[in-house]
């Protein structure tokens, strides 16, 4: 971050306001959930990594490792990585969280593969909130105390509020900050140096009349403020990455705020989580299923599924399956992966393989067959004997991936 153009403001007393990368989010996080979105967002593309994990299977998962990794590397090749990913995680301390047990992050990233709201949205549920950061404000050495310190944070906001505005006493501004506490310091001075501006640019801050400012900010001066994102034109988001000498600030339209970003976080991304769950006992549908929803996933591991062929899956392995391709997925009751490859990856047929209960949805699509075993059974083997060869091989069965893989290797090898 901070790569591009720095600008100093007249009036800053050694203070410096470093532009940052187009690309610069602030995010509220669930610490559990921490590592996966950072993934999912910076993408590092280690895929070469994982794949290699696994080679201490037999030849023909080697092979297969050795096809994956090319890809890998051509996807890597192909993208544009010019601009470094960098993250920066602040932890909340825990009685900032509202409960004990909550355990929450701010991570600050930059150079990203894919931006929050393009994200799945099983991980737009895990983000709290969402903000694009644009500046860097680094505190200089001279201040006397925390209100001049205040005063030049909130004369650099100011400046770029009037690049974003014609006139900023028009607007409806709405402060998010982190931590809370500093929202009331930049309103006041913003506050403040729009009544300097308004009366004389000469005029020195001291000289001003600024009671009822410095009493409550939110309803006295120039600038006109409210809590609510309804009512707000513009939102300033203001994060502290250290106290007294570092904070970073974004300035964006509701529109940019909320509608592209935040509206698409939290709970309003579990509403996209769309799952029709089936009867536990019987297979039938929990709830009344019209034919615009048939294809609506039994499981929420359907989604896992779907964003590994999204995102990481090669696309001459789908091609493949596309092209009159078998599919087998074991482990798949209830059957979302088993949905995944007949709808996202186009297998003509699939095998599915669990001893437990499929949905009627899901056997009753074409092509599908239930073998309901233990994929290691004699049973199974002759089924995936007659069944294949196999294009695609999917597996969520709960067991760890070096031991399944072999247990895999030797149903098909038998």
């Amino acid at each position: 971050m901070g790569n591009s153009s720095k600008e100093f403001i007249s009036d800053m007393n050694g203070a410096l306001i470093d532009d940052l990368d187009d690309d610069c989010f602030a995010l509220m996080v669930l610490r559990q959930f921490n590592a996966r979105i950072r993934s999912a967002l910076l993408r590092d593309l280690q895929c070469d990594d994982d794949w290699e994990s696994m080679m201490h299977c037999n030849h023909s998962v080697s092979i297969l490792v050795e096809k994956l990794s090319e890809d890998c590397a051509a996807k890597k090749r192909s993208c544009d990585y010019s601009k470094t990913s960098q993250c920066i995680v602040i932890q909340v301390p825990s009685e900032k969280c509202g409960r004990k047990d909550t355990k929450l992050d701010i991570m600050i990233v930059s150079g990203l593969y894919k931006q929050p709201n393009l994200l799945p949205p099983m991980a737009r549920q895990q983000i709290s909130w969402c903000h694009k950061l644009t500046h860097r404000f680094i505190a200089g050495s001279t201040y006397q105390d925390d209100n001049q310190l205040n005063m030049k944070l909130g004369l650099g906001i100011f400046h770029h509020l009037l690049s974003r505005t014609k006139n900023a006493k028009d607007e409806v501004l709405r402060i998010d900050s982190y931590p809370k506490t500093i929202a009331l310091n930049v309103c006041k001075a913003l506050q403040h140096h729009a009544l300097k501006n308004t009366d004389s640019k000469n005029v020195k801050i001291e000289e001003l009349n600024t009671e009822g400012i410095n009493d409550d900010p939110y309803a006295s001066g120039p600038l006109k403020f409210s809590m609510s994102i309804s009512r707000a034109s513009f939102v300033i988001s203001v994060i502290e990455v250290e106290e007294g000498k570092e904070y970073m600030f974004g300035i964006a339209t509701k529109e940019e705020h909320w509608s592209k970003l935040n509206s698409k976080m939290n709970q309003f991304a579990a509403k996209e989580v769309c799952i029709e769950p089936m009867n536990s006992q019987s297979g039938s549908d929990m709830n009344q299923v019209d034919q615009i929803k048939i294809h609506a996933p039994v499981s929420r591991a359907y989604y896992k599924l779907e964003q590994v062929f999204d995102d990481y899956l090669p696309l001459r392995f789908c091609s493949l399956a596309k092209n009159g391709g078998v599919g087998i997925d074991l482990g798949s009751s209830p059957g979302g992966w088993t949905q995944v490859l007949h709808f996202k990856a186009g297998t003509k047929k699939v095998l599915s393989i669990d001893p437990g209960i499929l949905a009627e949805r899901v056997i009753n699509l074409r092509g599908i067959k239930h073998c309901r075993h233990d994929f290691t059974s004699k049973i199974a083997e002759n089924e995936i004997a007659s069944f294949g060869p196999f294009s695609l091989v999917v597996c969520d069965a709960c067991a760890d991936a070096s031991d399944i893989i072999p247990m895999i290797t030797n149903s098909f090898n038998k």
